[in-house]
């Protein structure tokens, strides 16, 4: 762990979402490569929560996020984890939009449902909640549909 001292220092070096993507475009830069000639998929995972923690600022929380991501090096293997809990706790964004945009840069569905019941506040629900924010069955239809090639997991909550 990290001191309180320790992390307002590291805070202070990686607090800024622009420095943040430079770091993540040089490490994808040196990686990639290397998991092309390995047939690897990086899957990058969103912020969980989806936004500012510590003062820390969010990262890949939103189809601009995203998008960005995808672009800092275009390839297979930057791909994402799609975490359905962490997009569909921000209630902006369009979980099977999304999909759909995004499917064939999914190397990794991580499947949790969640229910949002404030600003900025969700919990897990079951799996087959009716009231839950997104179905998860229409959810995994749309992957599906769209082509989705990659690994679904199950995740935090009552199967």
């Amino acid at each position: 762990g990290y001191s309180e001292a320790e992390f307002r220092r590291l805070s202070e070096i990686y607090g800024d979402k622009p420095a943040i993507w430079e770091h993540i475009g040089y490490v994808l830069n040196a990686i990639v490569p290397v998991c092309e000639e390995l047939s690897i998929r990086l899957a990058a995972h969103p912020n969980d929560p989806p936004w500012t923690t510590f003062g820390l600022p969010a990262m890949l929380c939103d189809t601009q996020d995203v998008s960005k991501l995808l672009s800092l090096y275009p390839s297979r293997a930057n791909a994402l984890c799609f975490c359905t809990g962490s997009y569909g706790a921000l209630p902006e964004n369009d979980i099977l939009q999304m999909i759909a945009t995004f499917a064939h840069d999914i190397a990794w569905c991580h499947l949790r449902v969640t229910k949002t019941t404030g600003d900025r506040v969700f919990h897990e629900a079951d799996h087959a909640d009716p009231k839950a924010d997104w179905d998860l069955l229409d959810i995994m239809k749309a992957l599906i549909n769209a082509g989705f090639d990659g690994i679904f997991q199950i995740g935090r909550a009552n199967v």
